[in-house]
């Protein structure tokens, strides 16, 4: 046995020393998943006036009213009586419209009546309805809107308002599992943090779980493969087309936000929550702090944004380390949810060798309704 000097110190035979060692695992991994706490996995199919649930396919129903506005299709000129149209279904005789264009390089408003339709071409119309011609001709491009409608009396019915078309929307469960296998042995053993093997590792399944759903909300592929029973569903970048605003690297703005909320409303929405990465986030406190009124406190400062107010309603701000960092979303919330097929549950699994085996599994989809009253702001910068 080995022989040691004195004086004996704590670095000389540390075989017999006990450890210093919290009894507490401290778990870094961040299971924050904040579209899940706002919209909730429990959705109701009642929310969304959905029937005959549950499938693996979910369907919904969309229309719109008859569209207001398009443009002349050509320059407006000659005897301006041929107003050429790009859409000439949303009107009929006896309308009366308004048509705001460049005439000469000034901008000017006419009023004109509409006495006849040729479908897809162009309407005949009376130029001096509102009392005087316009002034030279009106540049192709130029806005024509429905103002109301004013019909001879005793005309007869002529049909050539065209009627919109219902949209069907889908999207698909998808199964969401992992699995748990532990032998024996390592479930007798005693461990620092941990009372039981077993219920620790259990325990982290769903928050992992939980992740990939959240990261989901943003990136799923809506896909099907119904020979090999492989489906997965859409994520909100999948549904959201027509109001999308491409920042291609710049830094997001004020006006920006204004102008995607003024969007949704002239579509008929009215969005309460915008949804940003941790970098946007900071970027929308630092662009309305200067408006913003405090009480003084030598002992505090900056400011954190919760809230935007906009002309068109004002907006939530919900943080989520998921979202894509150049990416913001504005939606109308009462239009966005999870439905589950089947909500997570533990079953065991036949046990084989010296071996307990187990799996959670759970099954969602995602519904994203009405998707012009959602609007969503890609490509903004993430250093600037």
């Amino acid at each position: 046995m080995a022989e040691t000097v004195q004086p004996r110190t704590s670095y000389h035979d540390t075989t017999p020393l006990k450890r210093v060692i919290t009894d507490v695992i401290d778990i870094i991994d961040p299971r924050e998943t904040p579209v899940i706490s706002y919209f909730g996995l429990d959705g109701s199919p009642g929310k969304f006036s959905i029937v005959n649930w549950p499938s693996r396919k979910v369907e919904w129903l969309s229309d719109t009213l008859i569209g207001m506005e398009t443009t002349t299709d050509g320059a407006w000129a000659t005897d301006w009586t041929t107003l050429p149209l790009t859409k000439t279904t949303i009107f009929k005789p006896g309308d009366i419209l308004e048509v705001y264009g460049a005439v000469g390089g000034t901008y000017e408003t006419n009023y004109v009546r509409v006495s006849s339709i040729s479908a897809g071409v162009s309407a005949t119309v009376d130029p001096d309805y509102d009392g005087a011609n316009p002034s030279g001709e009106v540049a192709s491009g130029a806005t024509v809107k429905l103002v109301s409608s004013a019909r001879a009396e005793g005309a007869d019915a002529d049909y050539a308002r065209g009627l919109t078309q219902v949209a069907t929307e889908y999207n698909y469960s998808q199964s969401f599992q992992d699995d748990l296998s532990m032998v024996r042995t390592v479930q007798k053993i005693s461990q620092y943090g941990k009372a039981d093997e077993w219920d620790y590792q259990a325990a982290k399944k769903i928050p992992e779980l939980m992740r990939q759903i959240a990261r989901t909300f943003y990136h799923g592929i809506r896909f099907e493969d119904s020979s090999n029973a492989i489906r997965s569903m859409g994520g909100i970048d999948h549904y959201i087309s027509t109001n999308e605003t491409a920042m291609s690297g710049a830094a997001i703005t004020p006006k920006v936000i204004h102008d995607a909320m003024q969007t949704c409303f002239e579509a008929g929405g009215n969005p309460s929550l915008l949804i940003c990465n941790a970098w946007q986030k900071r970027k929308l406190n630092a662009m309305f702090e200067g408006p913003v009124r405090t009480t003084r406190d030598e002992t505090t400062g900056g400011v954190r944004i919760e809230t935007i107010v906009t002309e068109f309603g004002e907006l939530d701000i919900l943080m989520d380390r998921w979202c894509p960092p150049a990416n913001l979303y504005i939606v109308e919330s009462r239009y966005i949810g999870f439905l589950p097929y089947d909500p997570f549950f533990w079953e065991t699994l036949a046990k084989t060798g010296d071996a307990d085996k187990a799996e959670v599994i759970g099954e969602y989809t995602l519904v994203v309704k009405n998707e012009q009253a959602h609007a969503k702001i890609t490509g903004a910068s993430t250093t600037s």
